[in-house]
């Protein structure tokens, strides 16, 4: 009765995910379906810019597609501006890989442009739905789930790939039949493209759970945060001075390579910062929190003006490139 009962609300679950990611789902399967074709034939029918750039448009695509099913999905009437809003959106991106497809190469410019791309439209699947929400509580749960979620399923696909693995190798060890190097490469594209993105899908919140309130707080979360992370940050910090003090004593320039420290650490002071975000809200919130929301960004602030003398410090000795265009707006 048990499993009956499973099965059913299985099926239940997995028509109305059908249903609700028709066209996520249509992108995906595509998608797969050429990564099948690209690895199954000889030769270079087609060029390796225009494999690549396909690749990527599908798998961006998708992401934008669900990001835009679970923007739209909020309203009881389709928004006819949101509708134009994600029809423009989707058009653009398919310029942009029509434009990138029929270059003889991806250079540097390129793929930086494209990894923009991908990190904006992944971070829309996060916060988009929740533009206009009176609370910021719905969207930590909704991205603290939309992470643990992505983590099982490839975590899933993982196990199924492994197990795929040893049985194929089973055939060439028990019976001894050979097995082509392009079936591992087959079932690696079916867990890793296809089952892992579907289980994603299943494991998304139904819209009625979408705008959870409730304060979750995970004590192993915390400690985490309070014995590993900032003390992380903090030796971060203690580095990044030291080295802002040496510098002013020797009245030197900071060397370009600090962008990047300061760049982790900034990271990580975001990440904290989201993770504690909730304990502003109950009754458990410690001093330690207390001082990190305060003094933690404050601490940073002069280490950011350290930054943008390094940056400029690289373009005056080398000058203006992308990467640093986009260090100077990501700084």
């Amino acid at each position: 009765m048990k499993l009956k009962n499973f099965f059913k609300n299985f099926g239940g679950r997995f028509i109305s995910t059908c249903i609700r990611f028709q066209l996520p789902i249509a992108l995906i399967i595509a998608l797969t379906a050429y990564s099948l074709v690209q690895a199954n034939i000889d030769g270079n029918i087609i060029s390796d810019t225009f494999s690549t750039v396909s690749v990527w448009y599908l798998a961006v695509a998708s992401l934008l597609m669900l990001s835009t099913v679970l923007w739209i999905e909020n309203d009881d009437k389709p928004d006819k501006l949101k509708i134009i809003i994600a029809i423009t959106a989707h058009a653009g991106l398919l310029v942009m890989a029509a434009l990138l497809a029929f270059k003889s190469h991806i250079d540097g410019a390129s793929g930086i442009a494209m990894g923009a791309v991908t990190l904006l439209i992944i971070v829309s699947v996060f916060y988009l739905s929740f533009i206009g929400c009176k609370t910021d509580l719905p969207t930590w749960n909704f991205a603290t789930r939309l992470i643990f979620n992505i983590i099982v399923a490839y975590i899933v696909a993982l196990v199924l790939m492994g197990g795929v693995t040893l049985l194929l190798q089973s055939f060439k060890m028990l019976f001894g039949l050979s097995v082509p190097d392009k079936a591992y490469i087959d079932a690696a594209v079916l867990c890793f493209t296809l089952i892992a993105p579907f289980l994603f899908l299943l494991l998304l919140p139904p819209k009625s759970e979408k705008y959870n309130g409730d304060i979750v707080l995970s004590r192993f979360g915390r400690g985490v945060l309070h014995y590993l992370f900032i003390p992380l940050l903090a030796a971060y910090c203690i580095v990044l001075y030291g080295y802002a003090f040496k510098i002013i004593a020797s009245w030197t320039l900071p060397v370009g390579w600090v962008s990047y420290l300061v760049s982790a650490l900034m990271l990580g002071a975001v990440v904290v910062i989201a993770l504690l975000y909730p304990i502003r809200f109950s009754d458990e919130e410690k001093n330690i929190d207390r001082a990190v929301f305060k003094w933690l960004p404050i601490l940073i602030l002069p280490l950011l003006l350290l930054m943008t003398v390094g940056i400029c410090r690289r373009v005056g000795d080398y000058g203006i490139t992308i990467s640093r265009l986009y260090l100077i707006l990501f700084n």
